[in-house]
């Protein structure tokens, strides 16, 4: 069953992304990913979910959502992100 999913990238790395949801889908579910960069440049690759992270309880605890790892990241995408990531410094949860 095919299904559209959108939720909100909370930290974005080379190798994947994390994704803010409290319906995270299961660990392993192979998916195609699409977002945007803030330059505009569309990024589209196969992925998978490669954890997930339980809705909070409290406050404090870090935000649901799934760790999603890129599969067979075309170059034009990679050095995309790449170029994104040296220009922002990193994402941290807590600053």
């Amino acid at each position: 069953a095919n299904r559209f999913f959108t939720g909100m990238t909370g930290d974005l790395s080379a190798g994947g992304l994390f994704v803010a949801t409290d319906t995270p889908l299961v660990v392993g579910t192979e998916l195609v990913l699409s977002f945007v960069l803030p330059d505009g440049y569309r990024v589209a690759t196969d992925a998978a979910v490669a954890w997930v992270r339980a809705p909070r309880y409290r406050p404090d605890e870090l935000p649901a959502g799934m760790g999603v790892r890129f599969e067979r990241l075309g170059d034009a995408d990679r050095h995309a992100i790449e170029h994104f990531l040296r220009d922002r410094p990193p994402f941290r949860y807590g600053d």
